[in-house]
């Protein structure tokens, strides 16, 4: 149906589709009687983009883009995959500082527009069109490394995604051209350092 529909993660067979309001649409594949919409009761102006399966936490992680909130900073909310509930505390807070000292650029702004997580080494990787900007995390939130973006490469990046063997996948929408999807082959030299 009608709806502002921002990521999908597929578990199992089923999938979860994130609407940017935070529901989560559930459905298998090929059985339309499975479908089930969990609804999220939060702050009214809360955006979100991003949706990560936690499979070790049994949960997904959706991570907002932009609220209302007094704290200026990027929240993470989890969805209990065996109780199906919302948790209604953040699961993690990104402050603005933390990503500008991460940067070294105190102007650093980040509007999540995607996020995934690096199977090989177990990073979060959010990624945003809005700053331009790649985030390096660990799974709870905490900024490891930030990596400003070329705006040329990246014209509007929205969504990420990485292979089993840790190569990255980056698409960009095609707002002012064409499309792209962009491969970067994992490194385990690079990660290293």
């Amino acid at each position: 149906g009608k709806g502002d529909y921002e990521d999908i993660v597929q578990i199992n067979g089923a999938y979860f589709v994130l609407e940017s309001d935070g529901d989560l649409h559930y459905f298998e594949k090929g059985n339309s009687a499975s479908y089930v919409k969990y609804e999220f009761e939060v702050e009214k102006k809360t955006e979100f983009e991003s949706l990560v399966h936690y499979p070790h936490e049994r949960r997904l992680v959706l991570i907002t883009k932009d609220h209302r909130l007094e704290k200026d900073a990027i929240y993470a909310y989890a969805f209990d995959l065996v109780s199906k509930r919302f948790y209604s505390t953040p699961y993690f807070t990104i402050s603005r500082r933390e990503i500008a000292n991460a940067a070294k650029d105190v102007s650093a702004v980040c509007k999540p527009s995607a996020a995934a997580i690096n199977p090989v080494h177990n990073k979060l990787f959010i990624i945003a069109s809005v700053g331009k900007i790649l985030l390096q995390c660990s799974l709870d939130g905490k900024v490891e490394n930030a990596f400003l973006i070329n705006p040329a490469q990246f014209q509007q990046p929205e969504g990420i995604s990485f292979a089993s063997n840790g190569d990255m996948y980056i698409s960009n929408e095609g707002l002012h051209g064409k499309a792209t999807l962009l491969k970067f082959p994992y490194n385990q030299a690079l990660v290293s350092k």
